[in-house]
C-alpha cells in the first residue's frame, strides 16, 4: 500500500508515472468496481480534496495487450468503433512518437519538428549507405521505395484474389501477412507520425511489401526471399510486445513533460537494425540486425520510462498492522538479553566444557547423565523452532493471497495444515523456456510481479518497489532465516551431543575391559596358588617326625600334585570356564602348528601391511586360511573358491583368553 499526495499527482500522467517500476506490465487502477482512466480523472482528484479526504484505490496486474488490426475496410471499422464507444474514441490520447522527440522546446510546431526529423533521418540514411559494409549497401539500395498505405492496398489487393481462390491454406497464409502488417505498423508508430514518410521509412515499407508477397497466387512468380513469413511474425513480435504497454504509459504524457524527455541513442540505433534487418534477402543478416535491435529496443524503451519520475515507490509505502507484527516477531527471534549469551551460544559453550570434562578426567557415567539431559532440552528447543517454522510460513503464505490465488515462492514448503485447505496443491518447479536463437520471456515476467530476478547481491538484499508483500515480506523473510539459522545451530549441536556421547562409552568401555583383564590375572592367581598353598599347609603339618617315617620326600608331590589339579579342575568346572579353557589350549596348540607350516606360505594379510599384528584387536585379525582354485573346463577359467574357516565356539562367558 502507498500513499501519495494530490499535489503529486495533478494528471493522469503524473499519477501513473508513480508506478514505472512496474513496466512492462499493464497497470489497472479500480475504485468501487469501476476502472479508472485519464478522462475520469479530475472527478478523483476533486474527491481527494474534497471534505472526505482520502481516496482509496486498488491497483491490479491486467493481461498483456493485444495488438490491433488497423487496416482493410477502415471505413467500415472505425463508424462501428464510433457508434459503439464514442467517448472513448474522443479521449484516446495520441501515441508517442520518439523520434519527435528530437525538439527540446514544448512551443515547436508540427512543421518545425518534422523538418528536424528529415534532416535527421537524411544524416541517417547517408550513414547507411556510405559507411556500412557493400553488401549492406547492395542490399539497402536495392530495395524499392513504398508507403504505408500502398502496402495497404497490396493487402486489399491480395484478399480479393484470395476471395476468389477459395482455399483454405492460402487463406492462412495470407491472415499471417495481416499480423504482420499488424505488428510492423504498431512498431513503426513508436518512431514516427503514422502519416510520416522520408528517408529510410520508404525502404522499411518496400522492403515489408517484398515480404508480404504471396508465390501461392503467382506460382510463375519466382522469389528470392526465402524468410518464412511465420519466422518473420515472431520475430517482429518479440520487438513489438512491450510497445504497447509503453504507449499506455507515455502517450499520456502532455507538451511539457515531452519536452523534458530525452531520445535514447539505443532507440535510434535499433531503428536502423530494423530496417536493414528487413532490407536483407537472406536469413542470416537479417535475424542478427533484429537480435540487436530487440535488446536496443528494450533498454532504450526502460530508460525513457525511468527518466519520467526520479521518485522512489518505496518512500510511499504505508506501514500497515501486519508490518509492524512481523518486526516485532523479528525482534523477539533475535532472543537479545542483554550481556548474557544466546541460547545457541549458551549450549555450545556447555558442550564444549563436556568435551573437555571428558577428554582429560577419568570417565564416568555422570557425564552420560549430562548428556541426557542436554538432548532432553534440545529437543525441546527443536520443538520450538518447527513450531515458530510453521507459523511464519504460515503468515508468509496467507499474506501472498490475491484475488484467491495461492503463491508459494521457491524454496519454501506450504504448512501442513494449509496443504489441506488449498487441496494440496505442489509448488511448481521454475523453468527458463529457451528457443535456440529466441529466449521469450515467461508467465513470471509478464503478468506476476511478485518473482524478481536479482543477479547483484546488493540489489538482492534490498526490498523492490513491485514485491506484493511489501515490508512484510521482507520482515518475515528474515524471521524465516533466523529461525532456519538457529535450527541449523542446534542440529549441529546434537550431532555434537551424539559424538560426545560415544566418545564417552567408548571410554567407560576400553576401562572397564582394562579391569576385567587385571580382575582376570588375580582370578587365575588365586585359582592355581590357593590349592597349592592349601595342599602344602595340609601336608606340612608335623605330626609325625619325618626321620620316623617309613618314606621320602616323593609320597608328598605323589598326594598333592594330583589334588592340585583335580581341585583346578573342579574350580574351573564349577565356575563354567572348564570348557574355553580347553578350548584355549587346544587352540593355541593348533594354531602355533599351522603357524609353523604357513610360514614360508605367500598368503598375506593386506591388514598387516598398514600395522604390525600386535596393533590389531584379536576380535578384529583376519583368519588366514588357503585359497584353492577350481577349474572350469568348459571356459578354463580358474576361479578362486575361499575356503572359510570353521566357525568359533560363542563363548558363554565374559573373561577372555
Amino acid at each position: 500500500m502507498w500513499s501519495l499526495a494530490t499535489k503529486e499527482c495533478q494528471t493522469w500522467f503524473a499519477f501513473i508515472s508513480h508506478f514505472r517500476a512496474f513496466w512492462p506490465r499493464k497497470l489497472e487502477f479500480w475504485r468501487k468496481d469501476r476502472l479508472l482512466a485519464a478522462e475520469n480523472w479530475a472527478k478523483i482528484l476533486n474527491l481527494a480534496e474534497g471534505q472526505h479526504g482520502d481516496v482509496r484505490l486498488k491497483l491490479k496486474i491486467a493481461d498483456a495487450p493485444d495488438l490491433l488490426r488497423t487496416f482493410l475496410k477502415q471505413d467500415a471499422t472505425a463508424n462501428k468503433a464510433s457508434q459503439k464507444c464514442p467517448e472513448q474514441s474522443a479521449a484516446a490520447p495520441e501515441s508517442l512518437h520518439v523520434f519527435t522527440l528530437l525538439s527540446k522546446s514544448a512551443d515547436s510546431s508540427n512543421d518545425s519538428i518534422l523538418k528536424d526529423l528529415q534532416e535527421q533521418l537524411s544524416a541517417a540514411e547517408k550513414f547507411l549507405t556510405e559507411k556500412t559494409s557493400y553488401t549492406a549497401q547492395r542490399e539497402y539500395k536495392r530495395c524499392e521505395l513504398m508507403t504505408r498505405d500502398s502496402v495497404n492496398e497490396q493487402l486489399e489487393k491480395l484478399g480479393a484474389r484470395i476471395e476468389e481462390k477459395k482455399s483454405d491454406k492460402v487463406r492462412r497464409s495470407y491472415e499471417e501477412r495481416l499480423d504482420v502488417f499488424n505488428i510492423a505498423d504498431t512498431l513503426f508508430q513508436l518512431f514516427f507520425p503514422l502519416t510520416f514518410h522520408g528517408p529510410t521509412t520508404g525502404k522499411y515499407w518496400g522492403a515489408l511489401s517484398q515480404k508480404m508477397r504471396m508465390p501461392e497466387l503467382d506460382e510463375d512468380d519466382v522469389h528470392l526471399y526465402s524468410t518464412p513469413v511465420s519466422t518473420l511474425k515472431s520475430t517482429l513480435w518479440e520487438l513489438a510486445q512491450d510497445i504497447q504497454s509503453f504507449q499506455n504509459l507515455m502517450s499520456f504524457a502532455g507538451k511539457e513533460d515531452r519536452a523534458a524527455m530525452e531520445l535514447p541513442h539505443e532507440l535510434v540505433t535499433a531503428w536502423l537494425h530494423i530496417v536493414f534487418g528487413l532490407t536483407y534477402a537472406y536469413e542470416v543478416g537479417w535475424y542478427n540486425h533484429m537480435t540487436k535491435a530487440r535488446s536496443l529496443l528494450k533498454e532504450g524503451m526502460q530508460k525513457m520510462v525511468e527518466s519520467i519520475s526520479a521518485q522512489n515507490l518505496l518512500d510511499r509505502a504505508v506501514m500497515q498492522p501486519t508490518e509492524v507484527m512481523s518486526l516485532i516477531a523479528l525482534n523477539l527471534l533475535h532472543d537479545d538479553v542483554g550481556k548474557y549469551d544466546d541460547i545457541c551460544d549458551t549450549y555450545s559453550l556447555y558442550l564444549n566444557s563436556l568435551d573437555t570434562d571428558i577428554t582429560t578426567k577419568a570417565p564416568s557415567r555422570t557425564y552420560q547423565h549430562r548428556i541426557d539431559l542436554v538432548n532432553q532440552e534440545m529437543t525441546a528447543i527443536k520443538r520450538n523452532l518447527s513450531r515458530q517454522k510453521n507459523i511464519i510460513a504460515m503468515l508468509r503464505n496467507r499474506t501472498s493471497i490475491t484475488d484467491g490465488n495461492f503463491m508459494v515462492r521457491y524454496g519454501e514448503e506450504m504448512p501442513t495444515r494449509m496443504r489441506g485447505e488449498f487441496g494440496g496443491m505442489k509448488r511448481g518447479e521454475p523453468r527458463l523456456l529457451e528457443d535456440e536463437r529466441i529466449v521469450r520471456r515467461g508467465a513470471d515476467d509478464q503478468g506476476r510481479f511478485g518473482v524478481q530476478f536479482l543477479n547483484e547481491l546488493e540489489t538482492a538484499s534490498k526490498l523492490s518497489s513491485t514485491d506484493m508483500g511489501g515490508f512484510r515480506s521482507l520482515f518475515l523473510a528474515d524471521c524465516a532465516n533466523l529461525v532456519d539459522q538457529r535450527e541449523y545451530e542446534f542440529r549441529r549441536n546434537t550431532e555434537y551431543a551424539e559424538d560426545l556421547e560415544r566418545e564417552i562409552t567408548y571410554k567407560m568401555e576400553w576401562t572397564k575391559d582394562r579391569q576385567e583383564n587385571a580382575i582376570y590375572a588375580f582370578t587365575l592367581v588365586t585359582i592355581i596358588f590357593l590349592p597349592l598353598s592349601a595342599i602344602s599347609s595340609i601336608f606340612g603339618m608335623n605330626t609325625n617326625d619325618i626321620r620316623n617315617m617309613d618314606f621320602d620326600q616323593w609320597l608328598y608331590w605323589v598326594v598333592a600334585l594330583p589334588v592340585t589339579v583335580i581341585i583346578i579342575i573342579a574350580g574351573l568346572w564349577w565356575m563354567d570356564e572348564l570348557s574355553n579353557a580347553t578350548d584355549w589350549l587346544v587352540g593355541k596348540r593348533w594354531r602355533s602348528s599351522k603357524g609353523a607350516s604357513r610360514s614360508s606360505g605367500s598368503s598375506m594379510d593386506y591388514d598387516s601391511v598398514s600395522r604390525a599384528s600386535e596393533d590389531v584387536p584379536a576380535t578384529y585379525r583376519r583368519s588366514r586360511y588357503s585359497r584353492p582354485t577350481v577349474r572350469k573346463y568348459a571356459e578354463t577359467i580358474e576361479v578362486p573358491v575361499a575356503s572359510m574357516p570353521p566357525p568359533r565356539r560363542r563363548r558363554t562367558s565374559f573373561y577372555k583368553y
